[in-house]
């Protein structure tokens, strides 16, 4: 009740904000609070040109993928068809873009789904593989990585590492808010989601994470003895009700909404980059990242929409990572 009360109170007060927001804007100014931004690219491109331009692209690239399938495992087949057929959707809509030509820094929407798709790309200065170097550590991931890239983060662990580039996972996130920075006054949410790791033919990397079904998680926990020894963070972890079988149970974030992961993924390819005030080519990894995910609860989706968009300056988190 109390959850639900101060969502509804919430609620009232971001639409209240939307509202007066969106008698300011148009006040001075002809355009809605979502208009697309376009600054310090080359005069005369558009921002029809510029997305024209880079879904074709993202069509190359995709297809360029697409045709090695065959040479993948199962599991990181799926993912990786996943990711690229996303990719190469036709309707995926080019909110902001800014920077030079050459390192520009974008926001995508695809749209027509309860939950959006967004989507952030942007140049890290450095090579795919280092890019993603803490991956490969799955504990660094949550000591190191979520950290300094994500705001929203509280904390987390992994649940399992059934082999290698593949790992159960288990954190909590706060909700952000809907105007300004910070997050809402409403309850955290928690995701488990099975994360893989799949080098690919063509030379990038791809980080993928996705939700999956509770007893295919559950039967990847290990025995609840090894649990105690190996994941003491679910000290902060709620009990869960005994399961009518013999797997181990899901560990839950106290006070948490369990939340869906429906997409998620990080996908760095190798471009060559002239530095401003260098002369020479330098190696960096060009990265896509994309989420979609549904923080269920009563949380109307229009809302999870609108917040939605944050979640791409990941991707400028983690070139930052690499440029201090």
């Amino acid at each position: 009740m109390l959850v639900e009360l101060g969502v509804a109170t919430a609620t009232g007060y971001v639409v209240g904000r939307y509202r007066e927001r969106r008698r300011n804007t148009s006040s001075s100014s002809s355009s809605s609070p979502s208009a697309v931004t376009l600054t310090g690219l080359k005069t005369g491109v558009s921002m029809s040109a510029w997305e024209k331009r880079q879904k074709a692209e993202h069509v190359r690239i995709a297809k360029a993928e697409l045709g090695r399938l065959w040479t993948y495992k199962e599991g990181d087949r799926e993912r990786v068809q996943g990711f690229f057929d996303c990719l190469r959707h036709p309707n995926w809509k080019l909110e902001k873009v800014e920077g030079p030509v050459d390192d520009t820094y974008e926001v995508w929407r695809l749209p027509g789904e309860k939950v959006n798709r967004i989507m952030g790309v942007a140049t890290v200065p450095v090579a795919p593989n280092t890019a993603f170097e803490e991956f490969k550590n799955p504990k660094r991931v949550f000591s190191y990585f979520f950290p300094r890239i994500d705001p929203m983060f509280i904390g987390g662990d992994i649940l399992a590492e059934p082999s290698s580039g593949r790992a159960l996972c288990h954190a909590a996130f706060k909700m952000p808010a809907p105007f300004g920075g910070g997050s809402a006054p409403v309850a955290s949410r928690d995701f488990i989601w099975e994360q893989r790791i799949t080098k690919l033919n063509a030379g990038g990397v791809l980080v993928s994470a996705q939700s999956i079904p509770d007893d295919d998680a559950r039967k990847m926990l290990p025995s609840s003895t090894q649990r105690k020894k190996r994941f003491p963070f679910e000290k902060n972890s709620a009990p869960t009700p005994p399961s009518s079988d013999v797997l181990p149970n899901l560990p839950k974030w106290k006070g948490a909404v369990r939340g869906d992961l429906q997409t998620s993924g990080y996908f760095g390819k190798e471009v060559w980059v002239t530095p401003s005030g260098t002369s020479k080519k330098q190696r960096h990894a060009r990265v896509w990242y994309v989420v979609q995910a549904d923080p269920k609860g009563i949380i109307p989706k229009w809302l999870v929409n609108l917040v939605s968009k944050k979640q791409a300056q990941n991707v400028v988190r983690l070139a930052d990572m690499y440029r201090k």
